[in-house]
């Protein structure tokens, strides 16, 4: 008998009290997939930089950043970024 293995996928708005879980993510994946392309010590200097809750709560509330959540089957698995570029009309990834 053949089972129905479909995932779910939804992909949704991330507000400010999505942002402590987007971080996390993000370390889990900068961690996994970086090493061997930039140092330990650079990969944790970039999430800081790049994804610490201020930098991230800064991104909404100032640069007009917009986050939005990948969930398969109700879990947090995937994210993304976009925003107002400085060329009038481009927006940036």
């Amino acid at each position: 008998m053949e089972r129905n293995t479909a995932t779910q996928v939804q992909i949704l708005a991330a507000t400010e009290e999505h942002l402590p879980a987007l971080a996390e993510l993000a370390g889990v994946i900068w961690r996994q997939h970086y090493p061997g392309i930039i140092s330990s010590a650079q990969i944790e200097y970039m999430l800081g930089k790049m994804y610490s809750l201020e930098t991230l709560r800064e991104d909404i509330r100032s640069r007009r950043i917009q986050f939005v959540r990948l969930l398969a089957d109700g879990r947090f698995v995937g994210f993304a970024s976009y925003g107002p570029a400085s060329e009038p009309g481009v927006m940036g990834a």
